[in-house]
This record gives structure tokens, C-alpha cells and sequence, in this order.
């Protein structure tokens, strides 16, 4: 098996080109998480209101895992579910622009200050239309090329993370094939 590589725990930066940066910071884990072989001084408990607190992993654990800026080939998003078992669907590229439009363009639920983007005057709302114009383009790129998919995650973490592992491995498979395929047809 190939090994996975870290791009970032929430949020990576998309670049207009559509390639994901990646963005290093601490990985979070539901508290409690049993984390066999990490070192005491790399977690910090963090307490959160709505979803319950958490334990987060210092990017030191991790630091020689962190992916190159890469094209993105496989695009999940996920959503709690009362689910037993977790399950992957493949999605239309438009379902996937609904969420990159809420999330990647809008800014919806990310740590963003609403002091620093609200705009004030007319010149800060054109700077706010162009940062979110230069978004737009950035999840379209991101998008072209990717395979969707909607995750129903069950409460279990680790067959949550087989799910994921499972989609990324087909995909990788389905990549070498259609790299061996024109060598095949050459012959």
C-alpha cells in the first residue's frame, strides 16, 4: 500500500491553477481518541462548544508526511450520519461547486474575522468581490478533473478512515491502469 500523506486537517489553500497547498497545522481528534505512541507534550486539549472538545496533534508528529502542493484528484466531503456503517456516493461535479461555492468561495465555516472582511465602504466591498471572485475561479480549477463523492460517517473512526483509505486506493489503481493503457496500446 501506498503510504497516505498529510495535507491539512480542515482547510487546505487552493491555488488558482487549482493545485491544494498544503496547510500544516494541528491534526484534531475527537477527545478520547486512543493514540498509542504520540507523545504527551505534542497534544493539547481544546475545548469546542458545539461539536465537543477535542485533542490536538502538533504537526511536528507528522512533519516528514506533509504532501507537496498536489492536483486534486478525489474530492470527498463528509457529514456525520446515525449510520452503522460509513458509506461513499459518487457525485455530480455540481454537487460538488455547491459545497466548494459554500464553503470555498463564501467562506462558510471557515475561521474567517468578520471585522477584517466585512466591508465598510466601497472600496472594502470591492476588495471583498475580488478576493471572492479569485476563490471562484481557484474551486473551479480544484474541481476540473476531480471525482466527487458525498460521505455519510458513521460514529466510528476508524471505519470512517478505511472508507476513505478504500476510495483513495481505487483511485490510485484506476490512475496506473490508464497510465499502462497507452503503453499496451502502442505494442
Amino acid at each position: 500500500r501506498e503510504p497516505l500523506r498529510f495535507l491539512s486537517d480542515d482547510c487546505p489553500l487552493v491555488a488558482a491553477d487549482g493545485r491544494a497547498w498544503p496547510l500544516p497545522i494541528r491534526l484534531g481528534v475527537a477527545e478520547g481518541t486512543a493514540l498509542p505512541g504520540v507523545p504527551r507534550d505534542l497534544l493539547t486539549a481544546f475545548p469546542r462548544s458545539r461539536h465537543g472538545p477535542k485533542t490536538l496533534i502538533d504537526a511536528r508528529l507528522y512533519a516528514g508526511r506533509i504532501a507537496p502542493p498536489s492536483r486534486v484528484r478525489v474530492l470527498a466531503f463528509g457529514a456525520r450520519s446515525a449510520r452503522a456503517r460509513p458509506e461513499a456516493r459518487r457525485r455530480s461535479p455540481l454537487a460538488g461547486f455547491g459545497v466548494l461555492w459554500s464553503a470555498g468561495v463564501m467562506g462558510r465555516g471557515l475561521p474567517e474575522l468578520l471585522e477584517y472582511t466585512a466591508p465598510g465602504s466601497l472600496a472594502g466591498a470591492v476588495t471583498l468581490l475580488r478576493a471572492r471572485l479569485s476563490r471562484f475561479r481557484a474551486m473551479l480549477a480544484l474541481l476540473r478533473g476531480a471525482a466527487v463523492y458525498q460521505l455519510s460517517l458513521c460514529q466510528d473512526p476508524v471505519a470512517n478512515a478505511a472508507l476513505v483509505r478504500s476510495l483513495l486506493d481505487a483511485h490510485r489503481a484506476r490512475a496506473r491502469e490508464k497510465a499502462v493503457e497507452p503503453e499496451l496500446d502502442a505494442r
